[in-house]
């Protein structure tokens, strides 16, 4: 039976002509490359996909640290503000309370022998303890605003930048 297929097979073999063998040779080549066009495309647009959705993840990711840093800068923004408001108070009460010590100075002043005979080298003396005493507190005044200043920039500067800065 084997050997009548064969000669059967043979027989229609050699009544094919050969352009007709080329021709079907040529499309199924023709469409074994379509479905692997296809395919590669099919491909290719998945990762197009994939990719899409990576950068949209990403730029998402992005926004949402840069709107946490940003939060987070205002919440510092805000506690310095606080902050010096409450050192504003502070330095207020400090003020009052300097300006209450130069008036008891100022009013406890006694004069020196000599501005009792009619001196009046030694009268202009009489407020020198008022006069350093305004002195010292105006420069004391200075140097705290100044520490509070840089005091509170380096906190802002700390929690926006969410370490210590000081090592």
């Amino acid at each position: 039976m084997w050997l009548t297929a064969s000669a059967l097979l043979r027989r229609i073999a050699g009544a094919v002509p050969i352009w007709a063998w080329a021709l079907a040779a040529a499309l199924g080549w023709g469409a074994l490359q379509r479905h692997a066009a296809t395919t590669a495309g099919n491909r290719a647009v998945k990762a197009e996909r994939e990719i899409s959705t990576l950068r949209l993840e990403a730029a998402q990711a992005a926004k949402d640290a840069l709107t946490r840093l940003a939060v987070d800068q205002q919440k510092a923004i805000n506690e310095a503000r606080n902050s010096a408001e409450l050192e504003r108070a502070g330095a207020d009460a400090v003020a009052d309370a300097l300006r209450r010590l130069r008036a008891r100075a100022a009013g406890r002043t006694c004069p020196a022998p000599a501005a009792a005979a009619g001196s009046t080298a030694a009268a202009d003396t009489g407020d020198l303890p008022a006069d350093v005493l305004s002195r010292i507190g105006e420069a004391a005044g200075e140097i705290a605003a100044l520490a509070d200043a840089r005091g509170r920039a380096g906190r802002a500067c700390e929690r926006i930048a969410g370490e210590p800065v000081t090592k």
